[in-house]
C-alpha cells in the first residue's frame, strides 16, 4: 500500500515538473521517475565466500569410509579442503576366524573457484591411506599372492568367497599391510542455498598402492567339513608389491555451510 502511494506521488510530481517540456521528454522523465521510485528487486549473487567454512559428507564412500571433510575459503575465490576417515574391509571370508582388516585416510587439496559466480571450480587434492593389518585367506592352489592383489585393488569385492569350508584343499592365511597415495585433478560444480551445498564433481588422477604380503600359516579344511587349527609356518614368507594404476572420480558431496 505505501509503495502505491509513493508511486503515485512520484508520477503526480513529476506531471506538474514536465508540464513544459516536449511530449516525447515528459514520457521518458515519468517513466524514469516511476522506475526509480520502486525498490530494486535484483538477486544479490552468492559470492562472497572468503572465511566461510563448509561440513561435507560423501554418500558414496559410506560403504567403505566413515569420515567427513572441511572446506575453508580464505578468499573469495581460494580455498582449501581437509579431510579424514575411517575404512572398514569387508572382504573377508565369513567361514574363517580373523579376516578382514581396517585403516585410515587423511585428504587434502586446494580449490580455486573459475567463474564470476563462484560456481565451477578446479581443485587439486589427494589422499593417504592405511591398511595397518588385513587378514585373508586363499585356496592354496591359487597361489601367493591371489586374493590379496584383488583384496587391495577393489576392498568391497567379496572376491574370496570361493573358499569353500570343507573342500580337502589347504587354506592359505595371509596378512598384509597396505599404502594408499593418489592424487587426482577435479572439476566441480556448486550449488549453494542459504547453508546448503550441493557439490559435484568428476576427475582424473593416478593412485599407488604398496602392498606389504606375509603368509603365515594354512588351515587343513579337511573333508569332514571342520575348519579344523590354524597351522603356523615355522618361516613366514613375505614380499612387497607395487600397483598404479588410473583413478578415475566421479560423485557428488553434501556440505553445511557456516
Amino acid at each position: 500500500m505505501i509503495k502505491k502511494y509513493l508511486l503515485c506521488a512520484v508520477l503526480a510530481l513529476s506531471s506538474v515538473i514536465l508540464a513544459a517540456q516536449p511530449e516525447s521528454a515528459k514520457k521518458d522523465s515519468i517513466l524514469k521517475a516511476a522506475l526509480s521510485a520502486l525498490p530494486d528487486f535484483t538477486p544479490v549473487a552468492d559470492t562472497n565466500l572468503a572465511y566461510q567454512f563448509t561440513i561435507k559428507i560423501n554418500p558414496g564412500l559410506l560403504f567403505s569410509e566413515q569420515g567427513l571433510s572441511f572446506q575453508y575459503n580464505l578468499q573469495n575465490n581460494f580455498g582449501i579442503v581437509l579431510g579424514a576417515g575411517y575404512n572398514e574391509d569387508f572382504s573377508g571370508n565369513q567361514n574363517f576366524p580373523n579376516t578382514g582388516g581396517h585403516g585410515y585416510t587423511i585428504r587434502a587439496g586446494v580449490l580455486q573457484y573459475l567463474d564470476d559466480a563462484k560456481k565451477y571450480y578446479f581443485c587439486f587434492e589427494g589422499f593417504y591411506r592405511n591398511f595397518g593389518k588385513i587378514t585373508a585367506v586363499a585356496e592354496d592352489t591359487e597361489g601367493f599372492t591371489q586374493g590379496i592383489d584383488d583384496l587391495v585393488i577393489n576392498p568391497l569385492r567379496q572376491n574370496l568367497g570361493s573358499v569353500s569350508v570343507g573342500d580337502g584343499q589347504k587354506v592359505d592365511v595371509y596378512t598384509a599391510e597396505v599404502h594408499m597415495i593418489c592424487f587426482d585433478a577435479v572439476m566441480g560444480y556448486q550449488y549453494r542455498k542459504k547453508h546448503f551445498v550441493l557439490d559435484m564433481f568428476g576427475g582424473l588422477g593416478s593412485r599407488e598402492k604398496t602392498i606389504h604380503l606375509h603368509e603365515t600359516g594354512y588351515y587343513a579344511n579337511p573333508f569332514d567339513g571342520s575348519i579344523g587349527p590354524f597351522i603356523p609356518y615355522a618361516t613366514v614368507q613375505s614380499k612387497t608389491i607395487d600397483n598404479t594404476y588410473l583413478d578415475v572420480k566421479l560423485g557428488f558431496t553434501l556440505g553445511y555451510r557456516f
